[in-house]
């Protein structure tokens, strides 16, 4: 089979015209040599795919892996060369970080309502809301916000 040529086209396997019409190995007229051929056929080799491109680690630190992945485009026949059993290749993630160097984010609750106005007659006063803390900020990630927020409210009616 070194000396034939092999194409594949939606999963057809065809060969040269010239391949085709001497069966006889190494046709001197035409300087074409024909797959080998055994009793049931040309014989015909396991074609793959190409590898595929590394997947992203399974986690983002600590222990992980990556693996890549090939398919078979056509099994071996007549005797050719057999397909490989692994298919998929794994390798560990080596440049992970420990998980407990990563930033954590702050991560607050929500807004409570606000709260009555400081002032209930004549004039301006301030109202109130606060959130909670879920999760506070660490190893350098996002600080959290504030906790407590107030805005002016005004009153306008008169005090008796």
């Amino acid at each position: 089979m070194k000396d034939a040529t092999v194409h594949l086209e939606k999963g057809l396997v065809c060969a040269p015209i010239g391949a085709l019409t001497s069966l006889t190995s190494g046709n001197s007229n035409t300087g074409v040599t024909s797959p080998p051929i055994n009793d049931q056929g040309p014989i015909i080799d396991c074609v793959l795919t190409p590898w595929s491109q590394w997947t992203p680690c399974s986690r983002s630190c600590g222990s992980a892996r990556k693996e890549r992945r090939r398919e078979i485009k056509l099994n071996a026949q007549n005797g050719g060369k057999a397909c490989p059993k692994r298919l998929v290749q794994r390798r560990k993630c080596k440049d992970n970080p420990d998980c407990d160097q990563l930033p954590v984010d702050c991560k607050m609750g929500s807004w409570g309502e606000w709260s009555t106005c400081s002032k209930t007659c004549d004039g301006q006063g301030f109202r109130f809301r606060q959130r909670s803390i879920s999760v506070n900020a660490s190893n350098g990630g996002i600080a959290c916000g504030p906790q407590f927020n107030r805005e002016i409210c005004e009153n306008f009616r008169p005090c008796y």
